[in-house]
């Protein structure tokens, strides 16, 4: 495929999508978020170089559940406890908040998602 062409292309995912918001990196990541709550509260991308230079939709794309850094490691730690199920403060916490829109930060990489004030579990 030629990324200079006028091409549409759907690409199946094994997430929702809903809004989306490209990145301005080198992989020109598009990222998707959608009005899920609970365990289907993802945040989920598409590496579009790589869609682009193999095609491979599968390959190109990636999902993650909405994890809170409640242990206070400073990063993603194994193991997280689920909505609705009791807190461990050895673990991180699944967020069941569903986003309404994602954004992604040019000043560090992070990636933002923003709700209507729905109460988090």
């Amino acid at each position: 495929m030629i990324q200079d062409q006028e091409v549409l292309s759907f690409i199946d995912t094994c997430f929702g999508t809903h809004h989306l918001n490209f990145a301005e990196d080198a992989n020109n990541t598009l990222w998707l978020s959608k009005h899920t709550q609970g365990n289907l509260a993802v945040v989920g991308w598409i590496n579009t170089k790589l869609y682009w230079e193999t095609g491979d939709a599968a390959k190109a794309q990636g999902w993650t559940p909405l994890i809170v850094d409640t242990s206070g490691k400073g990063n993603r730690a194994e193991g997280y406890t689920e909505p609705g199920k009791p807190g461990d403060p050895s673990k991180e916490h699944q967020n069941s908040v569903r986003h309404v829109r994602i954004s992604w930060s040019p000043l560090d990489g992070t990636i933002w998602g923003s709700n209507l004030a729905i109460r988090a579990t």
